[in-house]
């Protein structure tokens, strides 16, 4: 009897010691290290998404370290890369992606039809990208099969204003899920009950609460889709705003509170958002500022094809740069040829701080890295504040040289002391 009171006893000491503490899991959450500088250089690097190469080779985990402070990946690039990373030295910031304006899920969900018809087989076995909440198999098909029982997931009560939906009542199904057989599926991110299932979902990532779903080892979040322009959302549904928002003001007010939502239940992670370009939902910028600490510029100083922006496209969003005041992340949408590279690198500069970076690559495959001498250049501290020499002619100097930018000749010197 009494090695039976003795057994029990230590099984109960044993679990409690396994489920994380409140101090545990904030531990997790403010994990996040300072930045850091790599080997004097002028430029501060991000990877996006994507593993990097160079003429299509896998860069190692030793040159990732050697060139990259932060890095963007979703769930399972982030548990087959990140330890390489560590074991080679990374100390960067790591941010787990998910795109949170749509879900993963098998094709075949959205029509009125389809909504009363429980998945089958082939689509409950469908294996999605793990690039957003609903990444496990079956996934949304427990949702959907939950909706037509009138039954719950993880406690909470299931219905279609989870989804968004067309004026015929269908969800809005897009292409996407990352296989064959897969779609996404736009979701009503101001449904208080998605909200607590997402914050659910979430918390897996960075404690263990979930045996089946480990911790990824990423610090913080990134969350992209937050900042899309309300025509493209019109778009899906032939020019008319989805039935649950009746106009842009009411779809942004609904993705504040999705991340006031997100920063309440995660006080102490990084959390950077994609907030697409300076011209794209400039309201933005102010609305979403207290949830986020930086943020992602994916249509940096060029356009989508790889022009140059306008002088006072690229002006104002420079005054907007200074107003936010938070870490950015200027992505480039560049080339293999380097058109542009020196003179949206001098841009970079013009705004670098300690908390900028930036990434020069191709809109067709954000894994290729394209670099340039002038990286390696030991500029130093700025010594202030960029400055206007001459209509669309900016100048900056730091402690080891300068750099100067043409705005209306798209050119840049950029020079250090000898």
């Amino acid at each position: 009897m009494k090695r039976s009171i003795l057994f029990y006893t230590l099984v109960i000491v044993i679990i409690l010691f396994s489920i994380p503490s409140q101090t545990q899991i904030a531990l997790a959450y403010s994990a996040h290290p300072a930045t850091i500088n790599v080997g004097g250089q002028a430029v501060r690097q991000s990877i996006v998404y994507q593993p990097p190469k160079i003429k299509g080779r896998l860069m190692a985990p030793s040159a990732v370290v050697g060139n990259f402070e932060m890095l963007i990946y979703a769930r399972s690039h982030m548990l087959s890369r990140l330890k390489k990373y560590q074991q080679a030295g990374w100390n960067g910031l790591s941010l787990l992606y998910f795109d949170v304006a749509k879900n993963n899920g098998p094709k075949g969900l959205a029509s009125l039809a389809a909504q009363k018809a429980p998945c089958t087989k082939e689509q409950k076995t469908l294996a999605v990208y793990s690039n957003t909440i609903t990444m496990d198999t079956g996934e949304m098909c427990r949702i959907h099969d939950a909706i037509i029982a009138k039954s719950k997931v993880d406690g909470l009560t299931v219905t279609e204003a989870w989804f968004l939906h067309r004026a015929d009542g269908s969800r809005y199904e897009v292409a996407g899920g990352g296989v064959s057989g897969a779609a996404q599926y736009r979701m009503n991110f101001a449904n208080p009950d998605y909200q607590q299932y997402y914050l659910n979902k979430l918390r897996r990532e960075f404690a263990s609460v979930d045996l089946s779903h480990l911790p990824s080892g990423a610090q913080g979040l990134f969350l992209d889709n937050i900042s899309e322009s309300w025509s493209d959302i019109e778009d899906y549904n032939n020019g008319a705003p989805p039935r649950e928002f009746a106009d842009k003001a009411a779809y942004q007010a609904g993705m504040s509170s999705f991340l006031g939502a997100i920063r309440t239940e995660f006080p102490s992670i990084q959390i950077w958002g994609n907030m697409t370009s300076f011209s794209t939902n400039e309201e933005n910028f102010e609305d979403f500022k207290p949830y986020l600490d930086g943020a992602m510029i994916e249509g940096a100083f060029l356009d989508w094809d790889g022009d140059p922006r306008s002088v006072s496209k690229i002006e104002k969003g420079n005054a907007m740069a200074d107003a936010w005041g938070k870490p950015l992340l200027y992505v480039v949408q560049g080339n293999a040829k380097n058109i542009h590279h020196k003179y949206t690198f001098g841009l970079y500069l013009l705004m670098a701080n300690e908390d900028a970076y930036f990434y020069f690559s191709d809109q067709s495959s954000y894994s290729n890295f394209y670099r340039i001498a002038e990286y390696k250049l030991a500029l130093g501290k700025p010594l202030g504040k960029r400055y206007k020499v001459g209509e669309g002619i900016w100048r900056r100097k730091f402690e080891n040289g300068f750099v100067r930018v043409n705005l209306n000749t798209n050119t840049a010197t950029i020079t250090a002391s000898q």
